[in-house]
């Protein structure tokens, strides 16, 4: 069950009894009123914007010229675009606005939460080769990477190759390659001459 507040002794306040006169209304009237437009915010924000409704939307359910009567005793104003605000909506705002709002706070801490945790948990993208073919070497990438090189391990040798021996780089890991086909096991034969030569 909803609820909002409204104080005790609100029948001698003096906006009521000018808002009363102004809509030519009674102050029972007029309570009755403030509860229809405060229950409105209630129900329809949890910031005292009332989101799609305007002035007239007001008055419709509850009598003619009640919102610009409202507005006269700072009980209503309106923002820039024309939509209703409640001034010190927390004086009025009950249980239901207050849920949703916190039903809001913990939604958004549970997204970030969980986002949070799905950013640690995913795992690390792996190097790419570089995409600009330097004397050879992307396909040398793809040599290394057919004979079942790790993908991080190849580019790591053609790096240091091309680096030590230069425009020798192509020509030292094709003689590697070349003696690696001969052996029973092409890769474990290769893995052996890179730790040797490289430690990778």
């Amino acid at each position: 069950m909803s609820w909002i507040k409204m104080r005790t002794n609100l029948r001698t306040d003096g906006r009521v009894r000018r808002v009363a006169r102004l809509c030519d209304i009674s102050k029972a009237e007029c309570i009755g009123h403030l509860f229809v437009f405060w229950s409105l915010a209630d129900e329809h924000s949890t910031d005292g914007v009332l989101k799609n409704w305007d002035k007239e939307s007001v008055d419709d359910e509850t009598c003619p010229g009640f919102f610009n009567a409202l507005a006269e005793v700072e009980w209503a104003d309106t923002t820039p675009d024309g939509e209703v605000v409640v001034p010190r909506f927390s004086d009025h705002n009950g249980r239901s606005a207050k849920t949703r709002a916190q039903g809001a706070s913990r939604a958004a801490k549970y997204r970030a939460r969980a986002e949070a945790v799905m950013e640690s948990a995913a795992p690390e993208k792996p190097s790419e080769p570089p995409q600009e073919d330097s004397g050879g070497k992307i396909g040398w990438y793809a040599k290394l990477d057919a004979m079942g090189l790790d993908k991080m391990q190849s580019i790591q040798l053609v790096k240091r190759v091309f680096d030590d021996h230069g425009e020798q780089g192509e020509q030292w890991l094709t003689k590697v390659t070349e003696t690696c086909k001969t052996k029973r096991s092409p890769i474990a034969y290769l893995r052996k001459i890179i730790k040797n030569e490289y430690g990778l």
